[in-house]
C-alpha cells in the first residue's frame, strides 16, 4: 500500500523553480533578531526577481533528498539540502538537514506532516535559528509555497522544469 506520503513526495520528484516574494509584516518582530536575520530579511527584499528552485530525489523506500536554492541577479542568497525521512505511520516525516548563507552554515530539523489528501504538507523547522512554518500544496499549474515567520510572510509558485 502506497502512504500519503509516498504518494505526496514522488508526484514532486523533479525540479522546480518559481519568483520568490518576500514581505516582511512585523519590521518590529524583525528589528529585535540577530544581525544575520537582519540582514538576510534585507537581501531577500532588495529590489529584483528572487528566484527559488529546488530538486527532489528518492534515495530509498521511504527517505528523499531535496535541495533549495535562492538566488538573485544569478548570485546563490541561500541553498540548503536536507534529507526527508517518512515515518512508519506514512503521514509523519523527520526533515533534517544543512543551510548555508553567506555569514555561515546552520544545521536544522524538523518534523512535518502530509495533508489527508496527498496534495500538501506542513513543515515546522527553524531557519536562521528562527521558527518557520512552511506550507505546501499541489495545485494544477504547479506548488504553492508559504512560509511564515514572527516577521515575514513570503509565498512562492514553483513550477516544473525537469
Amino acid at each position: 500500500m502506497t502512504t500519503l506520503a509516498a504518494q505526496y513526495y514522488d508526484a514532486l520528484i523533479g525540479s522546480w523553480s518559481g519568483q520568490y516574494r518576500l514581505a516582511v509584516t512585523q519590521p518590529a518582530a524583525l528589528a529585535t533578531l540577530p544581525f544575520r536575520v537582519r540582514l538576510m530579511g534585507t537581501l531577500l527584499r532588495l529590489d529584483g526577481n528572487m528566484t527559488m528552485s529546488t530538486t527532489l530525489q528518492r534515495v530509498s523506500e521511504g527517505m528523499y533528498e531535496h535541495t533549495t536554492r535562492m538566488s538573485r541577479f544569478g548570485l546563490d542568497i541561500a541553498t540548503s539540502r536536507e534529507m526527508i525521512t517518512v515515518a512508519p505511520d506514512g503521514k509523519r516525516f523527520v526533515i533534517s538537514g544543512v543551510q548555508r548563507m553567506p555569514f555561515g552554515r546552520e544545521p536544522f530539523e524538523g518534523l512535518g506532516t502530509i495533508d489527508d489528501d496527498a496534495n500538501g504538507a506542513d513543515y515546522p523547522i527553524s531557519w536562521l535559528g528562527q521558527p518557520l512554518r512552511q506550507r505546501t500544496r499541489v495545485q494544477p499549474e504547479g506548488v504553492q509555497i508559504v512560509h511564515e515567520t514572527s516577521w515575514c510572510l513570503a509565498t512562492v509558485l514553483l513550477k516544473r522544469t525537469s
